[in-house]
């Protein structure tokens, strides 16, 4: 789960709340390398890379900032519209005692984002 906010040098100005949240398709588990990469990028370590690789790319006017996750399990995601609040669960399948056919869901995580 990501926010963002308008850059002071930009000169922009957010009239409302700017929330990312994102999940992946359910894939086969991601090599340690390729987590390694990702946490990297999400926590905004390759930032100085990407900026280089940007070029003459103007920047933009907002900036972001990872307030929960990532997460690498095979997920599934559930937003939720609550009146005051938004709900964004991700959960994962779970196999126990080796018998597929007893498949359950468990909460990787929940975040809740006031409205």
């Amino acid at each position: 789960v990501a926010e963002a906010w308008a850059d002071p040098r930009s000169g922009a100005r957010l009239v409302s709340r700017v929330v990312q949240a994102t999940c992946s398709p359910i894939r086969n588990p991601l090599p340690a390398y390729m987590k390694v990469v990702i946490r990297a990028a999400a926590l905004g370590k390759a930032r100085p890379t990407g900026r280089l690789l940007a070029g003459k790319v103007p920047r933009s006017p907002l900036r972001w900032e990872l307030t929960r996750g990532p997460w690498f399990d095979n997920n599934l995601a559930v937003l939720e519209l609550l009146g005051d609040r938004l709900r964004f669960r991700w959960s994962g399948g779970e196999v126990r005692d080796g018998r597929p056919t007893h498949a359950t869901l468990r909460t990787v995580a929940e975040v809740d984002v006031p409205t």
